[in-house]
């Protein structure tokens, strides 16, 4: 469990961080206006954007870690598939997960069809898996603003080391 994994996706520069700012926000004002909207970020581009918006936490007042601190979040791309690698620390424990899967369309919606979940090189199974997925879960709220994105994404391509997102806008 502590033998940490090493991210796949490529990491751009913080200019690559900014265009997929500004993509994002193409898809949330189109989300607003009721529109459809399509983007296509590159795994350097959607990286950059996760470093800058994982602002550093401060320790406590006497210089010790207290809780869980994520230090980077990366994504890597393959034909139809994605890796999400998460790493963090717990107190001086550094700790990685992985999500990997597939997305699958249905009734307009997308979901994660198949998955697994590691934490380092541990493959995890049953309620351990739906504890490490629900901790990942809890993560991917603080992400308030692209949340609404999120929610109203009506389709994904994943490509090699590019994905291409559809929102479409409620009216």
């Amino acid at each position: 469990m502590l033998w940490p994994t090493q991210p796949a996706g490529a990491i751009g520069s913080e200019q690559s961080g900014h265009t997929a700012a500004a993509k994002l926000e193409a898809l949330h004002r189109a989300v607003d206006q009721g529109q459809q909207q399509v983007e296509e970020f590159s795994e350097e581009e959607l990286n950059a954007y996760l470093q800058l918006r994982l602002a550093p936490e401060e320790p406590d007042v006497e210089g010790f870690p207290t809780s869980f601190v994520v230090n980077q979040i990366n994504l890597a791309f393959t034909e139809n598939r994605f890796t999400g690698h998460i790493a963090a620390h717990w107190l001086w424990i550094p700790l990685t997960y992985e999500v990997a899967g597939s997305l699958a369309e249905t009734a307009g919606r997308v979901d994660v069809a198949e998955q697994s979940v590691r934490i380092g090189h541990l493959p995890l199974r049953g309620f351990v898996e739906q504890y490490a997925l629900s901790r990942v879960q809890t993560l991917l709220r603080e992400f308030d603003r692209e949340q609404v994105v999120f929610d109203h994404i009506a389709r994904v391509q994943i490509g090699d080391k590019i994905i291409r997102v559809m929102v479409a806008g409620e009216r």
